[in-house]
């Protein structure tokens, strides 16, 4: 204690570090005539050995490299030796950086021995500093060409591992192998892994793949793979490009569209990839994919329009900063900047790579054109004003916004270097410029172009022209620069800050003010709804207030202001004033406006014990009849998927009518029900499905004043179309008439079963099943058990699932379940199967039967996630079933647990926690020798997770 080795903690003593008893035990262990695998068979081979395996391994290996040789490959040669250990084994193999001669003898006489755990053993040492132990030792030829397809395979993993540290020598091992009709799958594993820039000779097989189609299908692969490469060796990457996209026979195929579907290519590594390249080896860009995207300009040409650039189906409609979403957008992107940079850099060069543009009909080769001729600027001035000087055609080149643009900006960077008799020539091709194809004016471009021009050395025709087109254009002095889709948020016309200082009169202003709907899309502001928006977020802040305010709104005020200050005060907290919140619902309540009437009852949702006999009149008024023409019946009665209810709570009469049933619930001395009582007739004959969905919440409410006037309403409320009985308020209120009367309710219960609507047979099958269980009517459960409809069964299986510990017959609800659990129906099976979350924090040994039927059935994969829970939040003692659970994950999901990609990886995580919680928890050496076997099993499948929970309780 003295010395901190050991610390106290309660009663007990421990070691200052988990890891120092292995440490002190491996010591101990070296000083003994014994074998790591004499010593471990002796014992039980607890999970607590695997420290102390590591620890003696450790040691050895610093003290005495034979030894630690021999006992590794006793280790993994031993059939005693528990697969866990082994697995210690293996990570510790994997994370030595240096191996000897000796280390991979040993790893290769246990892999000359076929064991089940060959493929982890190949893993573990998939590492660079193995690889090249092994290619040291002339390994790999040997492998490439076994017939032993797992030796193959072998050296793959290992070439991959070793590919990013050693690429040259990855390179020269596939060499020759180029040929084998296993090579494609050789190249894909390294491509993964591999690091090109450091070998060119790396690279030229990736190249050989990509232009012979041996890499079909890994194009993913490759992309990702030159996203490490661009910005080392940017002219290697457009080499690749080329190969990829035009080199390809099928390079200019079209889709169905018109369009090259090779460049319709939206992987993000490819886009990202074309436009570092494009920057980083611009020439070598230009060189290579200059003429495919011309190829694709001539094979998706449009029709052409009389003396108009021919636009194509890729490149001919742009937008300012537009992003390239596809493969051709970033093509043709990089191309643009290329051009221009090379411009700027190497005018002649530039110039060189361009010419071939200037006879081409492509508005998008003319575009590409001008960037060059924009990067050159003065450099290339006369040659770029002979061009423009060509027709009015060489103007239209920009923009979907400005279709000049681009032509604007080339005067811009060649107005001051050219001589005067240029510039004149500009002036006269611009000055009331027409544009084909019908040569009518456009003072729009002509303002653009002219515009561009040097100002001062401008001829006094143009100054004046330019003066008369400033004020055909609102006195601009320069054309707005283009701008692309631009998207946000119609906010309201007063900001949320400024309305937050607005007293009450300011707001009364403001409301009149803004009457209208309407939308600015320069400003992005609205009208009356937007601000109405801030009024209902401020009523929910200070609903005195704004109560009080609403006193002065009158009827000419647009309705959504009034309409919002309800709903604000039905989002507030309760006001200690409620007379003063309640009458301003009186106030909205006269005015009698369709906008306010849907909302009055949202109003006084948190006053329903204060509401008085007024406003619940007039909250049944609207109920029993509206004006609103939104209300008026018009269900199409086989538009049987619809929300009923969420339909009627939007209407008037169906938000009245929830309401209604909100205050009968509060009722407290029957006055309101005296007043609604006699009108559930008229409210249940409702001509809305909609509104009916939202009566029942009435008729349910009124139960505990008049349960026959109820029964007699329910009568009528259900003479209507099938998917009524589907609704929540009208199955709860069913339900509770069938409680006290479960026989009157059976022509209902078989109209369910019997109709054509799915969704109302698995009512049905509710019912059906709650009244085996709870009101000794058992036939319709057993006619439901013994037909073929899939819709009852899932119905009866909901049912079952969550009342198994909570109805007077356990015994038919768990044989009704073991029926489900076997379904041939995929959706029954998933139906019975919730009821592993039904006994959540439950005890489960008075259900074990029920669950052992789950484990054993179809049903286990659908409740496999929610059973792990439910057996990890048991308060009682479920070894049993969690062994039964796992056995059951291993058969059903297998190999599937290692793969990351399925759901069964995250539950194998979940069961090896389990496991290891199990193992600490048995009390019998039998039950943790049963334990350790499924671990075994589970590492030994390579099961996601499972060795990450082992290590969690290494270290505890």
């Amino acid at each position: 204690m003295s010395e901190h080795v050991c610390v106290r903690d309660g009663r007990e003593l421990a070691f200052f570090h988990e890891s120092f008893f292995d440490y002190a035990f491996a010591r101990d262990w070296l000083r003994r005539d014994e074998s790591l695998v004499a010593f471990l068979v002796d014992g039980e081979q607890e999970l607590f050995r695997r420290g102390q395996v590591r620890q003696v391994l450790d040691h050895l290996r610093d003290l005495d490299p034979e030894r630690f040789t021999e006992e590794v490959e006793a280790l993994l040669t031993s059939p005693e030796i528990r697969y866990h250990l082994k697995d210690v084994t293996l990570a510790l193999l994997h994370s030595l950086e240096d191996p000897t001669v000796s280390e991979w003898g040993a790893v290769a006489r246990v892999l000359d021995s076929r064991p089940p755990f060959q493929l982890q053993l190949v893993n573990a040492v998939s590492k660079a500093a193995w690889f090249r132990r092994a290619d040291d030792e002339s390994v790999f030829d040997d492998w490439l060409t076994s017939a032993d397809a797992r030796e193959r395979d072998w050296a793959v993993r290992m070439m991959a591992a070793g590919a990013k540290a050693f690429p040259d020598r990855v390179a020269r091992l596939l060499e020759p192998h180029t040929s084998h009709p296993q090579f494609p799958t050789w190249l894909a594993w390294v491509v993964r892994f591999g690091r090109f820039a450091d070998s060119r000779r790396l690279f030229d097989l990736l190249l050989l793949g990509a232009r012979t189609g041996l890499l079909s299908g890994h194009e993913h692969l490759v992309w990702i793979s030159a996203s490490d490469l661009v910005d080392e060796q940017p002219a290697w990457v457009v080499e690749l490009i080329g190969v990829l996209v035009s080199d390809r026979p099928d390079a200019l195929r079209l889709d169905h569209d018109g369009r090259v579907a090779a460049l319709l290519n939206q992987d993000h590594s490819a886009i990202r990839v074309v436009k570092a390249a494009a920057l980083g080896a611009p020439e070598d860009f230009c060189v290579r994919l200059l003429p495919l995207l011309l190829d694709v300009m001539a094979a998706t040409a449009m029709p052409l329009q009389a003396r108009c650039p021919v636009y194509d189906k890729h490149f001919g409609f742009r937008s300012p900063d537009d992003e390239p979403s596809e493969l051709g957008d970033a093509l043709f992107q990089g191309a643009e900047r290329a051009l221009r940079f090379l411009g700027d850099q190497d005018p002649a060069r530039a110039r060189e790579l361009v010419a071939g543009l200037v006879g081409l009909p492509f508005d998008a080769a003319q575009w590409l054109l001008y960037h060059a001729l924009i990067g050159a600027g003065s450099a290339l001035a006369q040659w770029s004003a002979e061009i423009l000087l060509q027709g009015s055609h060489r103007f239209l080149s920009g923009y979907l916004s400005n279709v000049a643009w681009g032509a604007r900006e080339v005067l811009c960077m060649i107005g001051d270097a050219l001589p005067d008799a240029t510039l004149e020539q500009l002036e006269d091709a611009l000055l009331h410029l027409r544009l084909p194809p019908d040569d009518e004016l456009a003072p729009w471009k002509e303002f653009t172009l002219l515009t561009a021009l040097p100002k001062d050395r401008l001829s006094d025709r143009a100054v004046r022209r330019l003066g008369e087109l400033r004020r055909c254009h609102d006195g601009k002095r320069d054309p707005d620069v283009p701008c692309g889709a631009t998207a946000g948020v119609i906010g309201p016309p007063i900001p949320s800050e400024a309305a937050q200082r607005m007293t009450d009169d300011q707001w009364l202003g403001a409301m009149r003010k803004h009457s209208q709907d309407r939308t600015d899309w320069t400003t992005f502001t609205g009208g009356a709804r937007e601000l109405s928006h801030v009024l209902q977020s401020m009523t929910a802040a200070d609903p005195g207030r704004f109560a009080r305010l609403a006193l002065r709104m009158d009827a000419g005020l647009h309705p959504a202001y009034g309409a919002s200050l309800l709903l604000g005060l039905g989002d507030a907290e309760p006001h200690a004033d409620t007379d003063t919140v309640l009458a301003a619902v009186r106030h909205f309540e006269c005015q009698g406006r369709p906008a306010y009437d849907r909302w009055l009852g949202w109003a006084v949702r948190k006053y329903l014990t204060r509401v008085p006999l007024d406003l619940v009149e007039a909250l049944l008024d609207r109920a029993l009849g509206s004006d609103d023409a939104g209300d008026i019946s018009s269900e199409d009665e086989n538009e049987v998927e619809r929300d009923l209810l969420n339909a009627g709570i939007n209407t008037v009469r169906g938000s009245a009518a929830e309401s209604v049933g909100d205050l009968l619930v509060h009722d407290a001395d029957g006055s309101r029900a005296a007043l609604v009582i006699p009108h559930m007739g008229r409210l249940a004959a409702d001509p809305s499905l909609a509104v009916r969905a939202c009566v029942a919440h009435v008729l349910h409410a009124a139960m505990r004043y008049d349960r026959a006037a109820v029964a007699e309403a329910f009568t009528e409320l259900v003479r209507a179309p099938d998917q009524l009985l589907a609704s929540p308020h009208v199955i709860r209120l069913f339900v509770a008439l069938c409680h006290g009367d479960p026989v009157a309710g059976r022509p209902v219960m078989e109209r369910m079963l019997d109709s054509s609507v799915a969704a109302v047979r698995r009512i049905g099958g509710q019912v059906a099943a709650l009244a085996a269980m709870e009101w000794e009517t058992a036939d319709l459960l057993a006619t439901v058990l013994a037909g073929n409809d899939g819709a009852q069964r899932k119905g009866a299986a909901d049912v079952c699932a969550q009342r198994l510990v909570n109805t007077g017959d356990a015994a038919l609800a768990h044989h009704a379940l073991v029926r489900f659990f076997h379904d041939p129906d995929e959706e029954v099976r998933g139906a019975a199967a919730a009821v592993a979350i039904a006994l959540r924090s439950r005890r489960l040994g008075p259900v074990r039967r029920t669950l052992t039927a789950l484990i054993d059935s179809g049903a286990f994969a659908p409740a496999l996630p929610q059973l792990l829970i439910t057996l990890e939040q048991a308060p009682d003692r479920v070894d049993e079933l969690v062994l039964a659970c796992v056995r059951r994950f291993l058969d059903v999901f297998g190999a599937a647990s290692a793969d990351i990609a399925t759901g069964a990886a995250a539950d194998a995580h979940h069961i090896g926690e389990l496991l290891v919680r199990a193992h600490a928890q048995a009390g019998s050496a039998a039950r943790r020798s049963e334990i350790l076997d499924l671990l075994d099993q589970l590492l030994l499948r390579g099961s996601y997770g499972v060795a990450e929970a082992i290590g969690s309780a290494d270290r505890c």
